[in-house]
């Protein structure tokens, strides 16, 4: 059963993807912090910080997450974006820079227990990934913008789909774009590629155009989408209920008696 999906794996969204939350309740008011704070080291302080940093899955955390897979009888999908992006625009593909987890997620595959989503090449606009001063460098860790010349997403989805189908051996066909945003130049890209399968919040941004030769699923129609943001700072229990709370079951032993 395919009902998780699982994002960011190996995106350096997780170092450089710096910003405030944006609003917290307090005494019944709603405080807009991204308009006061967004500066500096606080947004990285632990408990005012959306998004990073935070440090990539391993192996040994992977096994405990994959316990709860098996006891839910669950594949997730595991979207995984090719590169990691420095501070200096280097792009360092998934299976160099973490070199043990990527041997443990194609161990995983070769066994039927995920199935690998193309994630983007970079997940960010490149060259705009670090956090400045001041403000929040969010809006930049999308890969595929229409504003973003049309050779620009050819470039990214081809290179992205050489490296993980040249690491994991095999035919990636889902895409998961990064934020949720994808549009016309994408899908052209796309259709030059083994993707048969689209997995998004939203439909193409700048057109209603039906595609051909592809399809399109929107992930809120039932799909579980988490990021490893999640799995990393809150483990397994945190999984365990998340799954629980969406619905799915235990699986049964032999005697039709759940785990």
């Amino acid at each position: 059963m395919n009902n998780i999906r699982i994002d960011d794996i190996g995106a350096s969204a997780k170092y450089y993807n710096r910003h405030i939350k944006f609003r917290i309740n307090f005494g019944g008011m709603t405080v807009p912090l991204h308009r006061i704070f967004n500066i500096g080291p606080v947004k990285t302080c632990r408990f005012l910080k959306g998004w990073a940093v935070y440090d990539e899955m391993k192996p040994e955390e992977w096994d405990e997450i994959f316990k709860v897979f098996d006891e839910f009888s669950q594949i997730p999908i595991i979207a995984v974006t090719a590169c990691w992006v420095d501070a200096k625009s280097n792009l360092i593909p998934f299976p160099e820079k973490f070199i043990e987890e990527a041997g443990y997620l194609k161990s995983k595959l070769k066994q039927r227990k995920i199935i690998i989503a193309n994630h983007g090449l970079t997940h960010c606009v490149l060259g705009k990934q670090k956090s400045g001063f001041w403000g929040s460098n969010q809006f930049y860790w999308r890969e595929f913008y229409p504003f973003l010349d049309e050779t620009i997403h050819t470039e990214h989805i081809l290179k992205s789909q050489e490296i993980l189908e040249g690491f994991f051996e095999e035919s990636v066909t889902i895409f998961v774009p990064p934020g949720n945003i994808w549009c016309q130049s994408t899908y052209k890209a796309l259709l030059k590629t083994n993707i048969k399968l689209v997995l998004a919040g939203r439909y193409m941004c700048d057109t209603r155009e039906v595609m051909e030769g592809m399809k399109f699923i929107n992930d809120k129609s039932g799909l579980l989408n988490i990021h490893d943001r999640e799995l990393k700072l809150f483990g397994p229990d945190w999984l365990r209920e998340k799954l629980k709370s969406a619905g799915l079951k235990l699986k049964e032993n032999s005697q039709g008696k759940t785990i």
